[in-house]
C-alpha cells in the first residue's frame, strides 16, 4: 500500500462511497455486469411513469443542449456486489486463459469495475464490492490483490448454504471455524489496499450471532451484512428472515451494517431500517423478480408507494444492455433472468406457449457466433412478441380498446386479505412470494411485518380493478403462492400432503418431505399428485389399463393422471427434451459427415502423391485377378495365397503401410474424385472362395 494513501475504515469508508442505502446482493450467475447496470438504472428518467411499448432501435431521442438523453439522475441500487468469485481459481496462474475465471470478473475487457459512465445507460459500475469465497488466507490475498484496483472493497462470503459450499468448505460452512475466519479477514485488513467486508448468516441463538459479528469486526471487517436466516433455511425450508437478529447485531457493533431478507417492495426498505436501525438494505431474490425494486415511485400520489414497471420493458432493457457491452454474458444468465422477470405472465395458462418457447432457448449454432451476438437479437424478438400478447390481455382486462401502451396506473393496487400481498396485473413487475405453511406459526412473526400492510383495499377502490375487471384479471392468473396461502406469521414452507405407508425405515405412516407445488390442487409433489389422481380414478371404477403401483409410486400409463398444472409441465419438459435430442443428433450427423468428407479428401491427396491409383480400384482389381489366375490345389496353398494377398495389402513386416482403401468406393467418393461411379458391391461378381 502506498504510504501517502490512508485506507478508510468504518463509517468514513461508508460515507466515501455515498452512504449506499439500496444494495444489490451478490448472486452466482445473476449479479453480472448487465444486471448490475439494470438494477442501478431500470428505466430512464424521461421514461418514468410511462407505460409505452418497447422503443424501436431506429427511434432517436431528442437531446437537450448539454444534457445526455435518458441519463439517470437518481440511481435505484446505489451499491452492487459481483457474483461470488472463487479465490483459489481466481488466484491461479492461468487465470487470463481460464474461461471460468473470466466469467467471475472480466479484467481484460476493462468494463467491470470501471468508473466511467456507460453512455447508453448513464451509470457506471461503481461503487462495487467483489465477493469472494475462500478458506486459505494466502490464496484469498492473492485473488484480492488481482482485483483491488477495480473495486471499492472485497467481501468474504460467509453465507452460502449450498451443497457445493459444504463440499468446498467455504461460505456458511466456515461458521464453526472462527479462527480461520479471523485469519482470512485480518490478513486482508492488514495487507490489502482497500477495505474488506463480510456477509454472513445468523445462528439460531441471538447470543451466538452477536458474538460472531463482534469477532468479524475485531478481525477488520469494515461493513457487515447479515442475512437474517440460518444456514439450514434454504430451498423449500427458506421461511422468513429474522429481523430481531439483525437488530441485535446492529446494536452490538460499531461498523455499518446491511440487512438482507424479507424485502418484497420499495417501502419494505424503510420498514426494515425503522425496525433494525441498519445503514442499508440488501435485496437478492426480490431484485431477481423485480430489478426495479429500489426504484422510488414516480407519482406524487402517496397511495402509490412502489413503482410497477411493465415486465417486457425490463426484459428488453436488460437484453439491450447485454448487446451494448463488450463483456460477454452467459446464455444461462440471460435465460434465467428472463424467466424470473417475465414469470408473472408466463404463469398465465394462456401464455404457456411463450413459456415453452423460452424454455427451448435459442439454437446452439446461433450462440457459437460472435459477430453481432445474434442469439441476443433472437431473445429481443421473443420479448417483443410477448409484449404484443400482453398488450392484448391488458386492454381486454380493463374493457377498453387496445392501444400501443399499457394502461396507466395512478392509484394503489388492492391487497389480498389472505396474504397481504398486492394483487398486481401480470404484465407489471412484482415480487414472487414463497409458499408458507400457515399451520406452523413462529414466535418471531414480528419479522413478517415487511409482508403486511395497514389496510386491505377492496378491488373496486382501484380504477383498473373494478369488481368486473378484477375478476377478469384474476381469471388470467393460475393459483400461485402469492394468492393461495398466507405469508405472514409463519416460517415453514408447505410440503407434500401425501401420507406415505409404513416402511422398514419408517414403521409408522409419514408425510412426503418433497416441496408441494402451490399450483397443484392436491398440494402434492408431482409423483404423489399423480398417485392421488390415480386413487381417485380407482375409487370411481375408472382404473386405466397397464398401470402398476410399486411401493406407492405409479408407472407405465400412470403418466398423465396428475393435475393439469403438473402434466402441462411434464409435457413441456418432454417436448423440450425431445427437441434437444433431435438437435444433438442432427449436429452429430453433420460432424460425422464433415469428418468423413475430410478423411476421404485426405486419402485422395495422399494416394495421388504415391504410385497407386487415387481411388484404390486398380490395385485391388489387380490383386483379385492374380487370385483368379492362381491354381487352388490345396488348403495350404490357398492359405499361402491368402497370406500373400494380405501381405500385398498390408505390406511386409517392418515396412510402412501403403495408403489403400480396402472397401469399395461409394458414389459420394466417386463424385468427389470426378470419376464415373463404380457398380455397388452388392451386384458385383462374387470373389472366388477357397473350396
Amino acid at each position: 500500500m502506498e504510504q501517502n494513501k490512508r485506507k478508510l475504515e468504518g463509517y468514513e469508508f461508508f460515507r466515501s462511497i455515498g452512504s449506499p442505502r439500496h444494495v444489490l446482493a451478490p448472486m452466482v450467475d445473476a449479479s453480472e455486469l448487465p444486471w448490475r447496470i439494470l438494477s442501478r438504472a431500470p428505466v430512464d428518467d424521461m421514461d418514468r411513469g410511462s407505460t409505452a411499448g418497447i422503443t424501436s432501435e431506429d427511434d432517436k431521442r431528442v437531446e437537450e443542449p448539454g444534457k445526455k438523453a435518458g441519463k439517470i439522475v437518481n440511481q435505484a441500487a446505489t451499491l452492487a456486489y459481483t457474483p461470488m468469485i472463487h479465490a483459489r481459481l481466481f488466484s491461479g496462474p492461468k487465470y487470463e486463459d481460464n474461461v471460468h475465471g473470466r466469467g467471475m470478473f472480466d479484467l481484460p475487457c476493462g468494463e467491470e469495475g470501471s468508473e466511467e459512465l456507460f453512455p447508453d445507460w448513464g451509470v457506471s459500475d461503481r461503487p462495487v464490492f467483489a465477493q469472494m469465497c475462500a478458506n486459505d488466507p494466502d490464496e484469498f490475498l492473492i485473488a484480492a490483490k488481482k482485483i483491488q484496483h477495480r473495486v471499492d472493497a472485497v467481501d468474504l462470503n460467509l453465507g452460502c448454504p449450498q451443497g457445493i459450499a459444504r463440499k468446498g468448505q467455504y461460505g456458511a460452512f466456515l461458521m464453526e471455524q472462527p479462527d480461520l475466519i479471523y485469519s482470512l479477514i485480518n490478513k486482508l485488513h492488514n495487507e490489502l489496499d482497500i477495505p474488506v467486508t463480510a456477509k454472513f448468516r445468523c445462528f439460531p441463538e441471538v447470543e451466538k450471532t452477536v458474538e460472531y459479528a463482534r469477532m468479524l469486526e475485531r478481525a477488520g471487517a469494515q461493513i457487515l451484512t447479515i442475512h437474517g436466516r440460518t444456514r439450514e433455511m434454504k430451498g423449500q425450508y427458506t421461511g422468513l428472515a429474522d429481523w430481531k437478529q439483525i437488530k441485535a447485531v446492529k446494536e452490538a457493533v460499531s461498523v455499518p451494517v446491511f440487512a438482507n431478507g424479507n424485502i418484497l417492495y420499495y417501502e419494505d426498505v424503510q420498514r426494515c431500517i425503522d425496525f433494525t436501525g441498519v445503514d442499508g438494505v440488501m435485496s437478492a431474490e426480490g431484485n431477481l423478480y423485480n430489478p426495479a425494486i429500489f426504484l422510488p415511485p414516480s407519482s406524487s400520489n402517496t397511495s402509490i408507494p412502489h413503482e410497477h414497471v411493465p415486465i417486457t420493458h425490463l426484459a428488453d432493457r436488460y437484453i439491450r444492455i447485454c448487446q451494448s457491452l463488450l463483456t460477454k454474458t452467459s446464455t444461462s444468465a440471460v435465460k434465467s433472468h428472463l424467466f424470473k422477470i417475465l414469470r408473472p405472465a408466463l404463469d398465465v395458462p394462456s401464455n404457456r406457449d411463450f413459456r415453452d418457447r423460452l424454455g427451448r432457448g435459442v439454437p446452439i449454432d446461433k450462440i457459437d457466433g460472435e459477430e453481432g451476438r445474434e442469439w441476443l437479437s433472437l431473445w429481443r424478438t421473443f420479448v417483443r412478441d410477448f409484449e404484443e400478447r400482453l398488450l392484448d390481455q391488458a386492454w381486454e382486462a380493463v374493457g377498453k380498446e387496445r392501444q400501443k401502451e399499457f394502461p396507466i396506473v395512478d392509484s394503489a393496487f388492492p391487497v389480498d386479505p389472505q396474504t397481504s400481498i398486492r394483487i398486481v396485473p401480470h404484465w407489471l413487475s412484482q415480487p414472487q412470494a414463497r409458499a408458507i405453511n400457515p399451520s406452523n406459526p413462529t414466535s418471531t412473526s414480528a419479522t413478517a411485518s415487511s409482508f403486511t400492510t395497514s389496510t386491505s383495499l377492496h378491488p373496486a377502490s382501484h380504477p383498473l380493478m373494478t369488481t368486473s375487471t378484477f375478476d377478469a384479471v384474476a381469471s388470467l392468473h393460475p393459483p400461485n403462492s402469492s394468492s393461495a396461502m398466507p405469508i405472514s406469521g409463519s416460517n415453514t414452507p408447505i410440503t407434500c400432503t401425501f401420507l406415505l405407508p409404513p416402511t422398514s425405515k419408517h414403521p409408522s405412516p409419514h408425510k412426503c418431505t418433497n416441496m408441494a407445488s402451490s399450483s397443484c390442487p392436491h398440494r402434492s409433489c408431482i409423483t404423489h399428485c399423480r398417485l392421488t389422481s390415480f386413487n381417485e380414478l380407482v375409487a370411481q371404477g375408472l382404473t386405466p389399463t397397464n398401470v402398476s403401483q410399486d411401493g406407492g409410486y405409479g408407472a407405465g400409463e400412470h403418466v398423465g393422471l396428475g393435475c393439469e398444472f403438473h402434466e402441462e409441465k411434464v409435457r413441456a419438459k418432454e417436448i423440450l427434451k425431445r427437441e434437444k435430442k433431435e438437435e444433438r443428433d442432427r449436429r452429430r450427423l453433420e460432424n460425422i459427415k464433415a469428418h468423413n468428407t475430410s478423411s476421404k479428401c485426405n486419402k485422395k491427396n495422399k494416394n495421388s502423391n504415391g504410385n497407386v491409383n487415387g481411388n484404390g480400384n486398380a490395385k485391388r482389381k489387380g490383386n483379385g485377378k492374380r487370385e483368379l489366375d492362381e491354381p487352388t490345389e490345396s488348403r495350404a496353398e490357398d492359405d499361402s495365397t491368402s497370406g500373400s494377398v494380405q501381405s500385398s495389402i498390408n505390406g511386409p513386416v517392418g515396412r510402412k503401410k501403403p495408403h489403400l482403401d480396402v472397401q469399395e468406393p461409394t458414389v459420394e467418393e466417386e463424385s468427389i474424385n470426378s470419376e464415373p461411379p463404380v457398380v455397388p458391391a452388392l451386384v458385383s461378381p462374387p470373389r472366388p472362395t477357397s473350396d
